[in-house]
């Protein structure tokens, strides 16, 4: 039976694989028109009102850089938000930008979560199912084409609408290898092709395949996911459209990177120091002390 194409105003597509048929078909070139941007959220639990913090800092972000002539839609496929997270964001409409929430079921966490176990003698933290949602964004955002996924601890420093026009060279993904070259692409900024990996009708059931016999093993289990899984399909974005802020000595590429990303070292934008990476984290929190 074929995947049908899934309609959902509210709740997303079960990322559940289904039997599929026919041919990958090529990536289209990027259409003109709407800059989409995604963030995939879950702040149930421990850490939530950070989680929050960096989810409203980030979609503000890319915003408040927005050229003028630019219409961006940012998608916020959410699992378990609070009410005010909610007014927060849709606080942020305005001319040429306009917040669409998207809800994932618990349904379709609990078929992510299967794939998150880590040995339990490991002290590595607990990943959520939600980590996995990013994969199937062609699924949650099924009349996108193409579109930025972002994660939360990322502040955007110049028009999103360039990263997204990147040349994928008839990849899928474009990526970034980031500072941990053991971990392969960094996951937490890509250029997505949604058209392209929607008309692959097998791609998810060969996914689902691909997570039941290796991902439980993997210590990132969404970044190791994709980078194994579309190997042949990821090409390089530049490293100052993920950029990782650090604690250290002045560091004048950092300062001059079009987005920043607060992984590198479990460094998350909550305090001050006095170096660049503090002088990151001042201008994040003067960001979200503007909020209005």
């Amino acid at each position: 039976m074929a995947q049908k194409k899934p309609t959902q105003p509210e709740t997303a597509a079960s990322p559940r694989p289904q039997e599929q048929e026919a041919p990958a078909v090529p990536p289209a070139a990027p259409a003109t028109g709407p800059v989409h941007v995604a963030w995939c959220i879950d702040v149930q639990g421990q850490g939530a009102a950070q989680f929050c913090d960096q989810l409203y800092v980030s979609v503000k972000s890319v915003r408040d850089t927005k050229r003028p002539e630019d219409e961006v839609v940012a998608h916020v496929c959410y699992a378990h938000v609070s009410v005010e997270l909610m007014e927060r964001l849709h606080a942020l409409d305005a001319d040429g930008f306009k917040v669409v929430t998207r809800h994932i079921t618990d349904q379709d966490l609990a078929y992510w979560q299967q794939f998150t176990k880590h040995d339990p003698r490991s002290a590595a933290r607990p990943w959520g199912g939600i980590v996995f949602a990013r994969i199937w964004l062609p699924l949650l955002l099924p009349n996108v084409d193409r579109c930025v996924y972002l994660d939360a601890d990322t502040m955007c420093r110049a028009p999103i609408a360039e990263l997204a026009a990147t040349n994928l060279d008839g990849k899928w993904l474009g990526m970034n290898l980031g500072s941990v070259p053991e971990y392969g692409y960094n996951s937490g900024v890509m250029v997505m092709d949604l058209k392209a990996m929607r008309e692959d009708n097998t791609l998810y059931q060969r996914l689902g395949e691909f997570m039941a016999q290796y991902t439980r093993s993997f210590h990132c289990p969404d970044q190791t996911t994709i980078n194994r899984f579309f190997a042949d399909r990821i090409a390089d974005i530049p490293r100052e459209w993920n950029y990782p802020p650090t604690p250290g000595a002045a560091d004048p590429e950092m300062m001059k990177a079009r987005l920043w990303h607060f992984y590198n070292g479990h460094q998350k934008p909550y305090r001050i120091a006095a170096d660049d990476f503090g002088r990151a984290l001042v201008l994040w929190n003067n960001l979200l002390a503007e909020e209005k």
